[in-house]
């Protein structure tokens, strides 16, 4: 008499690989660039890889500058 034959065991779920860690480390600001002073208005924090940026100005010719 044969022996029944026994499909393969299905595979474990395996969970998904969780993503790195992301390590905060202290912000390193340059003193000047180009030399022009170099000041930080805000920090923001954010979770998503992409971000929209939306930028105002009025338009009159003072010199201003933006660095992203």
């Amino acid at each position: 008499m044969k022996k029944p034959v026994t499909p393969p065991a299905k595979p474990k779920n395996l969970d998904k690989p969780k993503p790195p860690a992301v390590v905060k480390t202290e912000t390193v600001k340059p003193d000047s660039i180009g030399g022009r002073a170099v000041t930080v208005g805000e920090t923001v924090s954010v979770k998503s890889k992409k971000i929209k940026v939306r930028i105002w100005d009025s338009q009159v010719e003072d010199g201003d500058g933006i660095s992203l």
